[in-house]
């Protein structure tokens, strides 16, 4: 065994007698090996001739983390002229941390010391990155002296690049700093109440969460949206799941799709779900969203009901109905649900997307999925043709689903070797051979392009394995003629039921009584700006912040004048965007793929992860 002793003076020696890359690969080396035994070499080379391994050295005494390097590192970091020496510095002793590091943080943190040596020739200046490492350090080590600088750097012009990590470091000191956060969230801006709202998020406090809670009826959905991710991220907030589940009423259709995403997400949701009576009251509160105006909504609804078990039979078919319309992760997520339900009936409109090859790849990988999760053995010859596909994605869909019918198989004859075949894949001529045979050809390269003669027409008049025929030929009509469901009824249904989100406490939202009982209530800020016109990007881009703001209230000849001032300067970044896409055309051209390669690539991956019992 070798002597770690040993090894930490050999680096050592290497610090000072190597190359330059060698003094930078020992250092980092001594870093990860966290022995204080090197600190004393290490900040040796604090001073080297070689700046990177003078950066190194820093971040090698960040990583053992002893405060014994504090003194030596604040004495580089005001007489190194180097900023990228600094800056490392600057992290290295945020992660050291301790009281003796708080105050040249603090100072870091404010502005740039004007006693500081620099190096002047760069044209960027490095200080910038060292008040967002001090930042960072601060709201780490949760000084609470630090609130007032960083409420201050909210107000500072040159504080708005970093004000996200601001936020972040208010958030994570608490108390004080989350008092500014939430005083942000309730009189700032939209902007401003979004961001104070996303870093919310990341404190516990019951202040934090009703103050988040509060935010969810804000004016602007951008802030409702936030303010409910940010409560949903703060783990055990199943008691406000009621008050939640109201806002897939909500008028923006945003905010019904976070609601339905932060409920599935919940931590404590299966042990939610586990009673009977919890889980019908989720299938009462998404059937609405079946027939939501927006497909965003209704793809997520069918998602999320994938988790909450058996359907009833009117929701079954409304599930049935969503395969007519005309978006696809909507039609994708219908098919995926249905699947798990056992519904035979739709088999038929399944074959046929996945045969259409005129359909998307990504949503006929979807299917074939789907096929796979059904386990209905009449899908053996669809997926055997599918195997070949132009669309890799649906290639490999077929394979998986292939497997997952061959493992569906074992379940059901657990003394069989694998590859035996269903009484129902015996009687079809499409599906002689069994899911495991088929992948076991590909493996061997013996497969044909795919095309629209070679479907397998059994497959596709599989409507005897149909639990209700005639149910299931009238649905794949429907999804032969694409013909998209009409969203009036959807659209009153919804009117008729949305939360209301008022700009005062004149007028509450959403049941006032109900959100007090829980310590919340309504928004009511008269402080808050009406909204403001909308800006291109690329002006957006052209000013900062502050600019922009003022813009906005400027008049017509003046916003003219000021963008004819920057339109030089837009030019020249449009000019290097455009280099940069024309650059990435040249250099990222797709790779073709030869179909039968990649099949037997594809065949090789899924036998090498499928745990089955094979014939000798």
């Amino acid at each position: 065994m070798v002597n770690r002793k040993h090894i930490i003076e050999t680096l050592c020696r290497l610090t000072e007698t190597g190359d330059e890359v060698d003094r930078c690969y020992a250092s980092r080396a001594l870093g990860v090996l966290g022995d204080t035994s090197a600190i004393a070499a290490l900040i040796e080379r604090l001073r080297d001739e070689d700046v990177d391994v003078s950066i190194d050295a820093a971040e090698a005494l960040g990583k053992i983390g002893d405060s014994s390097a504090i003194p030596a590192l604040l004495e580089s970091l005001t007489h190194d002229p180097d900023g990228e020496v600094k800056t490392a510095v600057v992290e290295a002793l945020g992660k050291i941390g301790g009281h003796d590091v708080i105050a040249p943080l603090l100072e870091m943190a404010k502005s740039c010391p004007d006693d500081m040596a620099w190096d002047d020739t760069g044209g960027w200046n490095a200080w910038w990155d060292m008040q967002l490492f001090a930042v960072k350090a601060l709201g780490r080590m949760g000084v609470v002296e630090a609130v007032p600088v960083l409420a201050a750097l909210l107000v500072d012009e040159e504080g708005q690049d970093i004000e996200s990590d601001i936020l972040t470091a208010l958030a994570l000191i608490g108390g004080e700093g989350e008092h500014v956060l939430i005083q942000r969230l309730t009189k700032g801006l939209p902007r401003e109440r979004r961001r104070a709202a996303i870093a919310l998020g990341l404190s516990k406090s019951m202040a934090a969460r009703q103050a988040l809670a509060y935010a969810m009826t804000d004016r602007e959905a951008e802030v409702r949206v936030a303010a409910l991710r940010a409560l949903g991220k703060q783990g055990g907030v199943s008691q406000y799941l009621d008050i939640i589940l109201r806002f897939l009423k909500d008028p923006d259709p945003e905010m019904r799709h976070a609601v339905i995403e932060v409920t599935t997400d919940l931590s404590d949701l299966s042990a939610f779900l586990a009673s009977e009576d919890n889980a019908n009251i989720i299938r009462e509160k998404f059937a609405p969203l079946l027939t939501d105006s927006s497909p965003q909504v209704r793809a997520a609804a069918l998602k999320a009901l994938q988790g909450v078990g058996l359907m009833p039979p009117e929701m079954v078919e409304q599930i049935r109905q969503c395969l007519t319309v005309q978006d696809n992760t909507v039609v994708a997520a219908a098919c995926t649900l249905l699947a798990h339900q056992g519904d035979q009936s739709v088999l038929v409109v399944l074959l046929q997307i996945l045969s259409n090859q005129q359909r998307d790849a990504w949503l006929r990988s979807q299917v074939a999925t789907a096929l796979g999760i059904l386990g209905n053995f009449e899908a053996v010859g669809i997926l055997s043709w599918a195997v070949r596909d132009e669309a890799q994605p649906v290639r490999l869909a077929a394979l998986n689903a292939l497997m997952q019918l061959e493992r569906q198989s074992q379940v059901s004859k657990p003394n069989s070797p694998a590859g035996a075949p269903s009484p129902k894949a015996q009687t079809n001529e499409q599906a002689q051979r069994t899911p495991l045979e088929i992948i076991i050809a590909a493996l061997k390269g013996k497969v044909e392009p795919a095309n629209a003669s070679t479907v397998p027409v059994e497959s596709a008049n599989a409507s005897q394995v149909a639990t209700d025929s005639a149910n299931a030929s009238r649905v794949a009509t429907e999804s032969a003629n694409a013909s998209p469901v009409t969203n009036e009824s959807a659209n009153a249904a919804t009117a008729s039921n949305e939360i209301q989100i008022y700009p005062d406490d004149a007028q509450p939202s959403p049941s006032t009584e109900s959100l007090a009982a829980e310590g919340l209530q309504n928004t009511t800020d008269d402080d808050i700006p009406k909204p403001r016109p909308a800006m291109s990007t690329l002006e957006a881009i052209a000013m900062d912040n502050m600019e922009a703001a003022l813009l906005m209230n400027e008049p017509a000849e003046a916003a003219s004048h000021r963008a004819e001032e920057k339109s030089s300067e837009i030019q020249e970044y449009i000019d290097i965007a455009q280099d940069n896409i024309e650059l990435g055309e040249r250099l990222f051209v797709p790779k073709k793929v030869e179909v039968a390669t990649d099949v037997r690539h594809l065949s090789a991956r899924i036998l090498g992860v499928a745990p089955l019992k094979l014939k000798d």
